[in-house]
C-alpha cells in the first residue's frame, strides 16, 4: 500500500500542464468529482500530492496538476514550472479559443493568512453544496499538533465567461499556505 500523505515543502510544488488525456492511475487520488460549466467538462481531485483539474474542451483535453512531482511523460505535451513566491499571473497559452491563465502566492501562517486559510474553508464548504459549483477539501492526517491543517482544498465555478479554479495548500510542517488560481477563459 502506497502512503497517503508524507510531509512535504511548499517550495517543491510544481504546476504540470498536461495536453492530452491524463493517466490518473500515475496519481494516488484521494477523492474527486466532476461537473460542466460552460461546455466544459470538468473532472477534479485531490491527490497524495495535493490536486489536479482535467478539463474537455470541445474534444481537447487538458489537465493541471499542481504537486511535489513532476509528470514530464503524463500526455502529448507537459508545460512544468515550479511555483512562484508572488501572486504574478503566468499567461501559458491560448488553445483554439480558450486561454489558460495561472497564479500563485506562498504564504506565511500569520492573523492575516489565517483569516485567508478560514475563509477558504468556508467558500469550500459553500461551494461543495451548490450545483454550479464544485468544492473539495481533504485533511491529511499530522504527527503532532499543528496550529493549522495539513490539506487541500479546492473550488471550480464559472464567472461570466471564465472558469476559475481555486486552490489552498496547507503545510503546517512549515507554516505555509499555498494559495491558487486558474483561469480558463473563452475568447469571444
Amino acid at each position: 500500500m502506497k502512503p497517503i500523505y508524507i510531509d512535504q515543502s511548499a517550495n517543491e510544488l510544481r504546476l504540470n500542464l498536461i495536453e492530452g488525456s491524463l493517466d490518473k492511475k500515475i496519481l494516488n487520488v484521494l477523492i474527486e468529482d466532476n461537473l460542466t460549466l460552460c461546455d466544459i467538462k470538468i473532472e477534479a481531485g485531490i491527490i497524495g500530492a495535493s490536486h489536479f483539474v482535467s478539463l474537455d474542451i470541445n474534444d481537447t483535453k487538458l489537465s493541471e496538476v499542481f504537486a511535489c512531482l513532476e509528470l514530464s511523460n503524463a500526455g502529448n505535451q507537459c508545460i512544468i514550472n515550479k511555483v512562484s513566491l508572488n501572486k504574478d499571473s503566468i499567461k501559458y497559452f491560448k488553445k483554439n479559443l480558450y486561454y489558460y491563465e495561472f497564479s500563485s502566492n506562498i504564504l506565511d501562517w500569520n492573523s492575516n493568512s489565517s483569516k485567508e486559510y478560514i475563509d477558504f474553508e468556508k467558500r469550500v464548504e459553500k461551494a461543495s453544496n451548490e450545483c454550479k459549483q464544485l468544492g473539495l477539501s481533504y485533511i491529511f492526517p499530522s504527527k503532532t499538533n499543528n496550529k493549522f491543517l495539513a490539506k487541500t482544498e479546492l473550488i471550480i465555478y464559472s464567472n461570466n465567461n471564465e472558469i476559475i479554479i481555486e486552490t489552498l495548500h496547507a503545510y503546517p510542517n512549515e507554516d505555509k499556505l499555498v494559495f491558487t488560481e486558474s483561469k480558463i477563459r473563452r475568447d469571444i
